[in-house]
């Protein structure tokens, strides 16, 4: 939890959603929970000034009309934006446009937000996805091993694209004599990867955390994301800082935000 002299940190219980009817929006930018009364009355005890959401949840959306109500500002941080809007569904798309002509300003969490669906004209900064690179740092020295290692941390589902880093290091290997390994940092369906990975040296830790996260990321000497679809995806940050240099799929947003292309021009 955030914590510091000037913040205070209130933690409220929301309502869960049963009914069917909101079923397809569970793990959608829409939510599946509600406000409850106690959300009501802890944003009007706070007396606030302004007033700052993430996203437009129903649970949200209760600072949005408390706004409205006061008639004071409201700004948004989201990561949704017309560049990117495909990748979401048709329902998503029109409860961000709708709700977005109603707030004072907009907090862009990756480039693609920096243009809202509303298109309202208010006013937009950004405010990128990042880590704290005090606890992010790189190994003081690096271990010397024969050989050079890929390593990917996320969700091991088919939108991160695996198998086009496994089809790719198939490549790699009949191009160069170098001995690699790939690190998957993850949790998922292990067994398919396994197979789609056939005659590769792969390592899987499974799900990891903390200094375990960390140190399975500073040790190797590559970071490699190679997803289908990525608002952001912030482990690009925690790789950076960890001091690993970068292979970015272009479809994650974080590349237009911090990955330089040193790929050379074609003459």
């Amino acid at each position: 939890m955030p914590c510091g002299p000037n913040i205070d940190t209130l933690t409220v219980e929301s309502q869960a959603i049963s009914s069917s009817l909101w079923s397809h929006w569970k793990n959608e930018a829409v939510a599946s929970r509600l406000p409850s009364s106690q959300l009501w009355r802890s944003i009007a005890n706070q007396c606030p000034d302004l007033i700052w959401m993430h996203e437009y949840s129903p649970f949200t959306l209760t600072g949005l009309i408390y706004s409205l109500r006061k008639k004071i500002p409201v700004v948004v941080s989201s990561e949704i934006g017309l560049s990117n809007a495909q990748i979401f569904s048709l329902s998503v798309r029109i409860w961000h446009a709708f709700w977005g002509k109603f707030v004072s300003g907009h907090i862009a969490n990756c480039p693609a937000a920096c243009q809202p669906l509303s298109r309202t004209g208010a006013p937009v900064i950004s405010a990128f996805h990042a880590v704290d690179s005090r606890v992010f740092t790189p190994a003081d020295s690096h271990p010397s091993n024969s050989a050079l290692t890929f390593v990917f941390m996320g969700h091991l589902v088919p939108r991160k694209g695996l198998d086009l880093l496994f089809k790719a290091a198939q490549r790699l290997r009949e191009l160069t004599s170098q001995p690699f390994r790939i690190r998957i940092i993850g949790k998922g369906d292990e067994q398919t990867l396994r197979t789609l990975a056939a005659g590769l040296e792969i390592e899987f830790t499974g799900f990891l955390s903390g200094v375990a996260l960390r140190d399975a990321v500073r040790s190797a000497d590559v970071f490699v994301l190679p997803t289908r679809q990525d608002a952001y995806a912030a482990v690009t940050h925690e790789a950076a800082c960890l001091g690993l240099p970068l292979i970015i799929s272009k479809y994650a947003g974080s590349a237009a935000a911090i990955v330089e292309d040193t790929t050379p021009a074609l003459s």
